[in-house]
């Protein structure tokens, strides 16, 4: 009676040059440069999220590597493709402007919108804004505005720091 054939384990030791220790010796060398490299991305990673933050923008400035962000007024009609080209025959007139307050703290200004009558201004409106950081304010005031030649400027303006728009308007029928 035959036996059926039955394969058995090889008891000799087969070593390819995958399980050889030179090669768990090579990639112990890979892993670790490759955990030293991930190791330091891992710790800029850290320093740039920590900079982000107003410590970090501290000692960057502390350190003279950063100067404080700048600061300034701006002041623009909120939409210039709607600003009038023509005074109204009424003479009244409804003007919008904004103050931009790119700043740390709250700014107070002083703005004025006024009228050009020779070498001089008449002033429309007069008021004050408190605008907090980094904020806008929009400013409407309606105006009364007098026309005595063909077109008349009008200009609006804050006092510190010193910033003005000027807008020119036809005039129906000057007076």
């Amino acid at each position: 009676m035959e036996q059926p054939s039955v394969s058995r384990p090889r008891t000799g030791v087969h070593r390819s040059s995958r399980t050889s220790p030179s090669f768990f010796r090579a990639v112990g060398r890979a892993v670790r440069v490759r955990d030293g490299k991930v190791a330091l991305i891992g710790v800029l990673a850290i320093v740039l999220l920590v900079m982000q933050t107003s410590i970090g923008h501290l000692l960057l400035r502390d350190s003279g590597l950063s100067r404080p962000s700048a600061t300034f007024v701006a002041l623009y009609f909120p939409d210039s493709r709607a600003l009038p080209s023509k005074l109204p025959a009424s003479g009244r007139l409804e003007l919008s402007f904004v103050v931009d307050n790119v700043a740390a703290t709250t700014g107070s200004f002083t703005w004025q919108v006024s009228q050009a009558k020779g070498s001089s201004q008449l002033s429309l409106a007069t008021g004050r804004a408190s605008v907090g950081a980094n904020r806008t304010l929009t400013v409407t005031r309606n105006l009364h505005v007098h026309c005595s030649t063909r077109r008349t400027q009008l200009r609006v303006s804050i006092q510190r720091p010193p910033a003005r728009l000027t807008l020119w308007l036809a005039c129906p029928n000057p007076r």
